[in-house]
């Protein structure tokens, strides 16, 4: 690594979102579903009375030959809306009493930050939305930003194109000037378009192909590297927030760091350990068996709106410390 890093590596996935008002990928599937355009369409709606997760509706229909133009765009769109709707339920969360999702997100780097600023904390997260850019300024190395506290709906007139190789560098020097933490988003994000300037597409990675996929972004590929460089390094601890462990090439890369390199696995997720090994991944799956410390609470739980520090924040802390 050209850069010193934190013990600690953050992960977040959908869960990390719906704490703020965001969508678990069922959600995601009710809202295409429910969309009157893909009522229209009946083979788009057979195969997804079929099949409930979102990513493999689009990865049939988008990558097969049975679906036409127009059928394939109007998934496509549907997407994008689903997205542009999750983009508007976070826009709208507020850190006041009266938000049911309100918690203190600003002591959230309490949890893991805990060293110097030239040391850089690297928080990796399989979302797409512009939650941490929008609500704490987050910015993503070698990437034009979108402005500071932005609020308002982006127009396709605001995405962000994404650089090609040759500005891969960037990244880097990017990641030098920045301070502690730094925010990675593997899979691309909402309101990014493909480096290509003839491709009018959304950079977002989604589907059953995501290696693939990131292969053909310079940047995301850059990111890619970053994250299995950083869980190679060894004996670091990842901290996983929300994800639901879907997407076989982060687990072949976790796999990897704990069975060769003494990766370490910290989750915070709020269903219970016995529902998560039942669930998400069995007992003896490798991931499990490195697992350190398991939260189940909510964020709510952990960082009170109030700033107190809570049993469950004293408890990850100490763990994660330790």
């Amino acid at each position: 690594m050209e850069f010193e890093t934190n013990k600690i590596i953050i992960l977040t996935g959908a869960g990390f979102t719906k704490n703020f008002g965001g969508f678990l990928s069922y959600e995601m599937w009710n809202k295409i579903f429910n969309d009157p355009a893909v009522q229209n369409q009946p083979k788009l709606k057979h195969v997804l009375q079929n099949t409930f997760d979102f990513e493999s509706v689009y990865s049939i229909v988008s990558d097969g030959f049975d679906f036409n133009t127009e059928e394939i765009k109007t998934l496509k769109d549907s997407v994008e809306n689903t997205y542009m709707s999750l983009e508007k339920s976070i826009r709208n969360w507020v850190e006041n009493d009266s938000n049911e999702f309100a918690l203190n997100i600003h002591k959230l780097s309490n949890l893991f930050n805990h060293q110097n600023g030239l040391i850089k904390t690297l928080v990796f997260t399989l979302n797409q939305d512009l939650f941490m850019e929008r609500k704490l300024g987050y910015i993503t190395p070698g990437v034009v930003q979108f402005p500071k506290e932005f609020f308002y709906d982006l127009e396709r007139k605001d995405f962000i194109r994404l650089p090609d190789v040759d500005a891969i560098n960037k990244i880097y020097s990017d990641i030098k000037d920045m301070s502690s933490e730094i925010y990675i988003k593997l899979h691309g994000s909402y309101g990014w378009l493909s480096y290509d300037s003839a491709d009018n597409n959304a950079a977002m990675v989604i589907g059953k192909n995501k290696e693939k996929d990131i292969e053909k972004e310079p940047i995301l590929k850059e990111y890619y590297k970053i994250f299995k460089d950083v869980i190679n390094l060894g004996n670091k601890k990842l901290l996983i927030i929300g994800y639901g462990f879907g997407d076989e090439h982060i687990n072949n890369i976790i796999k990897k760091g704990v069975e060769e390199h003494n990766l370490s696995l910290y989750i915070i997720n709020t269903i219970t350990p016995k529902e998560f090994t039942e669930k998400i991944i069995t007992v003896h799956d490798p991931m499990w068996q490195a697992v350190r410390g398991y939260f189940p609470y909510s964020l709510k739980e952990i960082l009170p709106l109030n700033g107190v520090e809570t049993t469950q924040f004293l408890e990850i802390k100490n763990v994660l410390l330790n």
